[in-house]
């Protein structure tokens, strides 16, 4: 007998071989929070084209590309604000998710850094992926479009080790529990962001990592569900707590890649659930979870 659960946290590559450049001036970034950063090397192009990239992640950061050099007026502001057409908005759609399917930190070091090697662009790319986010969740009524397409990595794990990590007390993120897993089929996501395992002499050593907040409200409660008494960290039933996920489990994860550092060579990244960020701009719920014996 086999027990998957599929776990939603609702609300809400290889590493790139690039050349060292210099720091940009709004990529130090806070100090880092977290069990894992991965390091990847900036960006170097815009729009950052690469060789294995399907024809259809191409044209979107060609469209992209085209859409951070014209200067829009009030009248097209107007006219995306009520784009309700909905061939248009299927093919907005469509280019975001190429976009984040093909590879999500790309896109977050483009959306971020582009105008450092793109002068003529209006702005950051990233705010206008956000607004166009939001016009597609009104044109289609369906704020899952965007938590679909914006979610970094759908992925079906298996847990291989557990820890947690008291050494963050003062960050927000505490308490932490760090997660190291093994991919069992990749639902979105073509570049994933590994690195080795802790146990140097499992096969292959090279494991998939993330993190969340053992004191997360399950439903995305703006109040903190566990409190310390005395040295004792009391979580209330509310709480993700600390055996949301266990070791020898199977998941289907919602993950977010999350820039967190830059030490003037290497971006550096962890990667989350996405509930993390629901009080954004996704609904939050309860998780989700589907048991299917075998």
């Amino acid at each position: 007998m086999k027990t998957l659960l599929i776990i939603a946290f609702l609300a809400l590559a290889p590493l790139l071989t690039m050349a060292q450049l210099p720091a940009w001036p709004d990529s130090s970034g806070p100090t880092s929070s977290g069990c894992y950063r991965i390091a990847v090397h900036p960006l170097t192009a815009a729009p950052p084209l690469q060789p294995d990239m399907s024809q259809e992640t191409r044209d979107a950061y060609l469209w992209l590309d085209s859409i951070m050099r014209h200067h829009f007026t009030d009248a097209d502001w107007a006219t995306l604000d009520s784009l309700r057409n909905l061939d248009s908005i299927r093919l907005i759609a469509k280019y975001l998710y190429a976009l984040s399917d093909y590879d999500p930190v790309l896109l977050q070091e483009y959306g971020r850094d582009a105008p450092n090697l793109q002068p003529r662009y209006t702005g950051k790319p990233a705010a206008m992926i956000g607004y166009l986010e939001r016009v597609v969740g009104t044109g289609l009524r369906d704020s899952y479009a965007n938590y679909l397409g914006s979610c970094s990595y759908i992925l079906h794990v298996r847990v291989s080790g557990v820890r947690r990590d008291s050494s963050v007390e003062e960050s927000s993120y505490w308490p932490l529990v760090c997660i190291e897993a093994t991919i069992i089929d990749t639902i979105k996501g073509q570049h994933l962001l590994t690195d080795h395992c802790e146990d140097s002499s499992k096969l292959g050593n090279t494991c998939f990592h993330f993190q969340y907040s053992a004191g997360w409200s399950k439903t995305g409660s703006d109040m903190n569900p566990f409190a310390m008494v005395g040295t004792k960290l009391v979580f209330w039933p509310d709480a993700m707590g600390w055996d949301a996920v266990v070791p020898g489990g199977e998941y289907i994860v919602f993950l977010t890649t999350v820039y967190e550092d830059y030490n003037g060579t290497s971006s550096f990244f962890g990667i989350w659930p996405i509930y993390g960020w629901c009080r954004r701009n996704l609904p939050c719920e309860e998780w989700n979870r589907i048991r299917s014996e075998k």
